[in-house]
């Protein structure tokens, strides 16, 4: 091989080091002229993005064999890979959002802060501790409601830098800044001051009045990282930890090994425009609400559940990938699953219901995801088992038909819907019946898949019944039936055939209010009279029964 040296490489050497100009075999660019070098190298000199090879020396793009030395301002418009990236004092790397940068040995960086620039959604992945940079993350702000209404704009949040670097609360200047207490299950405003100390090995929780980009600026992490995690002991499973993605690229929940979680549950829990999606991995199946990721992206926080005593979360390397998506939402539907949503007001939320063999019938925090609570006057939906509400659940194949709790709760009164999908899931043969307690309606979903509801915020939250299996309907034994119906606004029960059954009688308007009760022991025929105007279903509950009759009460005596 021959070596020439060139005035160009004798200027090069005050920021690089010496270098010499390679000029045999095949290969183009520059032999560093160092024991230690291994790869052909490269230098960026004039001012543009990466892909115009006019702005590299050698009027070409390094290969990802290649090392790249940056001495000019360089915009990264594309996804690179190298060895080995040095950026040198009048150098700037700046990589946009959907950009990414692989660095697989070692990243050099003498300018500081600013001489590394990742934009929100912009990805590097390094192997090189106590690296410079400035790590931006735009967050979504929004003004405080003068009427009460539906806070989407929370945001957790992550310190992307290393523990070393003392973070204050001066880093959120401007914001509504929480933090997580485990011990509590509860958020604790960190006041107005912005002095006061932050951990890097946390989450936290931030308010914008309006859209804000914050700036990170110092070392970032590398390789093994442990976050803070705590067991509190709190029952119903109530046991949470905001841990951070501590890296300047996206972390994988799939790529954490068994031995990486010690009594870490398998779901995580994003916070996602009013209500919480969530992501369960349990090494050989996934599920998903509201749009739940694998993938957590840089600068996000997210929960995860402690399952007993001394519970520890380990990362490293082994976890980051580059993906610009943080809320991919699965499109495939796995056998019997049914996924149901409740919106109103632009706000939704969604569960997640199935059956798979040897799944437990109870509660399980490796299987089920539980129920976090959203924003305040936001729509939230959950199944019932045992004493738990789940964003997820997951039971064993039913030998025969089942039935499964489904709760909704609001703090606001309106007028509500719930859209139930994937029933393509479940085999022909199986009917899927929505019952609503409250009104005593029931619906085959096989033929109606949006079920129109109003609530009002005292409604018993246990209000659904989902019964899958044989033919589902009104409990009515045929020799033993109660008829009820309306003639004006009188209300008619026959019950020849239950005389004597201890019975109630109730009348409800179509927002759920109670209008009319009364307790009576059967006989015959017994008539009621209303003084009631509007549409009203009145509801017979007796020891063999229920029914229901719907009408339109004019109150025109």
């Amino acid at each position: 091989m021959k070596l020439k040296y060139t005035l160009l490489s004798i200027i090069l050497a005050a920021s690089f080091g010496a270098f010499a100009q390679y000029s045999g075999g095949s290969g183009s660019g520059y032999a560093k002229a160092d024991v230690n070098s291994k790869y052909l190298t490269n230098f960026f000199l004039t001012n543009g993005t990466w892909s115009n090879s006019t702005n590299w020396r050698d009027n070409v793009v390094p290969s990802s064999s290649e090392e790249a030395n940056i001495s000019a301002i360089a915009e990264l418009n594309g996804d690179y890979t190298y060895p080995e990236v040095n950026i040198s004092a009048a150098g700037v790397v700046n990589i946009p959002a959907a950009q990414s940068l692989t660095v697989s040995e070692n990243l050099n960086n003498l300018a500081g802060t600013s001489g590394l620039v990742i934009e929100s959604g912009g990805s590097l992945l390094h192997n090189t501790s106590n690296v410079q940079a400035t790590l931006r993350r735009t967050i979504t702000g929004a003004p405080i409601p003068e009427e009460p209404g539906v806070s989407t704009r929370y945001h957790l949040v992550s310190i992307p830098l290393s523990p070393a670097v003392n973070s204050v609360s001066g880093q959120f200047t401007g914001a509504y800044l929480y933090g997580y207490d485990p011990s509590m299950n509860s958020w604790l405003g960190l006041g107005e001051q912005t002095n006061t100390p932050l951990d890097e090995t946390v989450g936290y929780m931030v308010y914008y009045t309006s859209n804000k980009t914050v700036n990170f600026e110092g070392p970032m992490n590398n390789g093994n990282f442990s976050p803070s995690v705590t067991y509190a002991g709190l029952e119903g499973g109530n046991n949470f930890s905001l841990v951070p993605n501590p890296y300047p690229s996206a972390i994988d929940w799939h790529a954490f090994a068994p031995g990486d979680k010690t009594n870490i549950g398998n779901t995580i829990w994003i916070f996602n425009n009013g209500n919480y999606a969530t992501y369960t991995w349990d090494g050989a199946n996934s599920s998903n609400t509201n749009g739940g990721s694998r993938y957590i992206a840089p600068g996000q926080a997210f929960f995860v559940q402690t399952t007993g005593s001394s519970p520890a979360l380990n990362m490293s390397n082994n976890i980051r990938t580059h993906s610009d998506s943080p809320f991919l939402k699965d499109t495939d539907s796995p056998l019997n699953q049914l996924r149901i949503a409740a919106s109103a007001n632009g706000v939704s939320d969604e569960v997640l219901l199935g059956f798979r063999n040897q799944a437990s019938d109870d509660y399980h925090p490796n299987e089920d995801a539980l129920k976090i609570y959203g924003s305040s006057g936001a729509p939230q939906l959950f199944t019932i088992s045992g004493n738990k509400k789940l964003s997820a659940n997951f039971m064993d194949q039913p030998a025969g038909p089942a039935s499964v709790k489904l709760g909704f709760d609001c703090d606001f009164a309106g007028d509500y819907a719930l859209s139930f999908s994937q029933l393509e899931a479940f085999p022909q043969s199986v009917s899927i019946y929505l019952t609503d307690e409250l009104t005593s309606q029931t619906v085959n979903l096989r033929q109606q898949t949006n079920y129109n509801f109003v609530h009002n915020p005292g409604n018993n939250p246990e209000r659904f019944t989902l019964k899958f299996g044989g033919t589902i309907g009104i409990e009515e034994p045929s020799n033993e039936k109660v008829q009820v119906w309306f003639n004006g606004n009188t209300l008619i029960i026959n019950a020849d055939e239950q005389t004597g059954s201890n019975s109630i009688i109730e009348v409800f308007n179509t927002t759920g209010q109670l209008l009319f009760s009364r307790q009576t022991s059967l006989s015959g025929q017994k008539t009621f009279k209303l003084n009631i105007s509007g549409p009203v279903i009145a509801k017979v509950t007796t020891e063999k029964g229920i029914y229901t009759a719907k009408t339109i009460l004019l109150n025109n005596q």
